[in-house]
C-alpha cells in the first residue's frame, strides 16, 4: 500500500501532540474506560454465549489495534505511545471480562 505525504506523518502531526496534553488526559481515560468495557462485554458475550455478532465486534477490535500498531511501527520504527495506549485498553478488557466471571456478573 502506498502512503501518501498527508498519511506518512499523521501520528506525529495530529495523534502524538493530543496525547501529550496533558488537560486532555482525563477524557482518554475515559474513551479508554469505555472502549475497555465494551470489549470486555463483547469478549464475554463472545465466551459465554457464542455469539457471533460479538466474535465479530472482538476481531474487529482485535485488527484495529493491530493496524495501529503496525502503522506506528512503520512510521516511527519503534512502539510508542499510541501503541502503550491501544495495549493498555485490550489489557483492561480483558481484565474487565475476568473480574465479571470472577463476582458471577457473566
Amino acid at each position: 500500500m502506498a502512503e501518501t505525504e498527508e498519511t506518512r506523518g499523521f501520528l506525529e502531526e495530529r495523534v502524538i501532540p493530543i496525547l501529550s496534553e496533558s488537560t486532555l488526559w482525563p477524557v482518554f481515560i475515559v474513551i479508554i474506560a469505555h472502549v475497555a468495557a465494551f470489549g470486555g462485554y463483547a469478549l464475554a458475550l463472545a465466551w459465554t454465549e457464542r455469539r457471533l455478532s460479538a466474535m465479530a465486534a472482538v476481531l474487529g477490535l482485535l485488527w484495529l489495534a493491530g493496524t495501529v500498531v503496525a502503522v506506528e511501527i512503520r512510521q516511527r520504527r519503534k512502539v510508542g505511545l499510541v501503541s502503550f495506549v491501544v495495549g493498555l485498553t485490550l489489557s483492561l478488557a480483558v481484565a474487565f471480562t475476568v473480574a465479571g466471571f470472577h463476582w458471577g456478573l457473566f
